[in-house]
């Protein structure tokens, strides 16, 4: 993918990600929002690399560790009903 070398998608494949460590490499996410399904919040980001865009969420259990990441926003996927899992999961490019 065009944005996997990018500091906030690096920071989010690391296996012990978390909350922190993700605003750390990311900055201040363009929103967040409360997942009851996994008991936590999930947060948005657009990556912007030349002219493309290409939008990224990462969700957190309420202990600031990281759940479900991928590149769709978080309302897409709670739609597909990937925030619905207790796993942690990965959801590539749409």
């Amino acid at each position: 993918m065009k944005f996997d070398n990018d500091p906030l998608v690096q920071a989010t494949y690391a296996p012990n990600a978390t909350k922190s460590t993700v605003f750390a490499a990311g900055g201040k996410p363009e929103s967040e929002i409360n997942i009851p399904e996994i008991n936590g919040t999930c947060i948005n980001y657009t990556l912007r690399k030349d002219a493309e865009t290409m939008p990224f969420y990462v969700a957190f259990d309420k202990n600031g560790n990281k759940k479900h990441f991928g590149y769709i926003s978080c309302q897409q996927a709670r739609d597909r009903g990937y925030l619905a899992n207790k796993e942690e999961s990965w959801q590539g490019a749409i």
